[in-house]
Order: structure tokens, then C-alpha cells, then sequence
């Protein structure tokens, strides 16, 4: 698979920064979702963002890398890079992990419906992504589940619905409180498994060591 691409524009000028804040601030009102508390961080101000999507999902993603430079942003693109057919699941998983790492901000991977595209980039571990094809999931999966990576589907949503969903889910901060200490649940849940996980291949490893030691006697 091609390196990522990272792709780069001077920031917005003050006036037009403050032009599209407040756009998304009117599209909070008229969709009835309400406005962000006075101070409260998030990620519309992110320097840096990784997108990935399939074919299905290409067209989606080039226009969302153009809206993401124009609003200030830089872009790390996965690919793919056309929409010649190509499988999802690595292309997914490598903007998850560019995220887990600290090599961007937040993600964003497109497919058909994004379904699957949300699957694959949960399965590394440190991701936490949501499938957000309308407006008031996209508010959600910020405020109460603290999403670091949104997925979304390109046959599902039209390109202006979905611009609004990419914008609001930037724009929306975590709310913390009782829902920080179910993501932290949600996170040792993980942790868990990897342990069990762990333990059952160290169990299996030690299973086929002593076969092969009573073989030899």
C-alpha cells in the first residue's frame, strides 16, 4: 500500500476562520442540536486529520479533503487514491492507527455505508470510531462517547448533509462528567480482552511446547 499522503495549506485568515465557526454555529440552531458550551475544546481548531476510504467512499473523501484544507486543516491521506475496487480493512486500520499514535488529531475513513469501515478502524486497539450518517449521531458520538475517528458512508448521505456531519462532529467537545467514566469503561473493557487474549496464546504456546517435549522423549 502507498505511504500516506499529507497534504498541506496555509491557515485561514482571521476573518474567514471566524466566518466558518459561525456558519456552524447557525447549522447547530436550525437542526435543532443545540450550541457548543462557551470554552469547552474541540477538535475544529486540529491541525492535522488522517481520512481513508475505499472506492466506494473516494469521491466522498476528495471533496472532505478539500473542505478540511479550506477550514485550516492539514490532511494525512491513506488512500485509496481512485475508484478502482480495493478492500477497506488496512486502508481503515492505518488511519486508526495514525490517530492512536499520535500522529493526528481525530480520523475520518468513507466506505458505501461506513459500516464496515467503522469496524475495521475499531479493531485497533485505542480507537473508539462511529458510524455517523446523520446529524444528531454525529453530536453524540463527540459529547457522550468522546469518537476520535468518525466513519461514514458515501452511498448513504449526500455531499452537503455530509460536510454538515464532518463539521459538527469537529465542532462538538466531549462532554466529560459521567460519560468520561464510561469511556474509561469502555477502554478497560479493552484492555481486558487483550490480556485474556494474551494469556490464551501463552496457554497455547506453552501447550505445543510441552507436546513437542514429550514427543522427543
Amino acid at each position: 500500500m502507498p505511504a500516506a499522503n499529507r497534504l498541506g495549506v496555509p491557515r485561514l485568515c482571521t476573518f474567514a476562520r471566524q466566518a466558518s465557526e459561525s456558519a456552524q454555529t447557525r447549522a447547530l440552531h436550525e437542526t435543532g442540536l443545540g450550541s457548543r458550551p462557551a470554552g469547552s475544546p474541540t477538535l475544529t481548531l486540529m491541525s492535522l486529520i488522517a481520512i481513508g476510504s475505499d472506492h466506494a467512499g473516494f469521491e466522498l473523501k476528495q471533496h472532505f479533503i478539500g473542505v478540511l484544507q479550506a477550514d485550516g486543516h492539514d490532511v494525512l491521506d491513506h488512500g485509496t487514491h481512485s475508484t478502482a475496487a480495493v478492500d477497506y480493512p488496512e486502508i481503515c486500520a492505518a488511519v486508526g492507527r495514525t490517530v492512536r499514535n499520535g500522529g493526528a488529531a481525530v480520523g475520518i475513513v468513507i466506505g458505501g455505508s461506513g459500516q464496515g469501515e467503522q469496524l475495521a478502524a475499531n479493531k485497533v486497539h485505542g480507537v473508539r470510531a462511529a458510524l455517523c450518517n446523520d446529524l444528531y449521531t454525529a453530536r453524540m458520538a463527540r459529547q457522550h462517547n468522546d469518537a476520535n475517528v468518525l466513519s461514514i458512508g458515501g452511498r448513504v448521505v449526500g455531499t452537503g448533509l455530509a460536510e454538515e456531519i464532518l463539521r459538527l462532529f469537529l465542532s462538538t467537545p466531549f462532554e466529560g462528567g459521567r460519560h468520561l467514566r464510561r469511556v474509561e469503561q469502555l477502554m478497560q473493557i479493552e484492555r481486558d480482552e487483550t490480556a485474556r487474549a494474551n494469556d490464551h496464546t501463552n496457554d497455547n504456546t506453552n501447550d505445543n511446547t510441552n507436546d513437542h517435549d514429550h514427543r522427543e522423549f
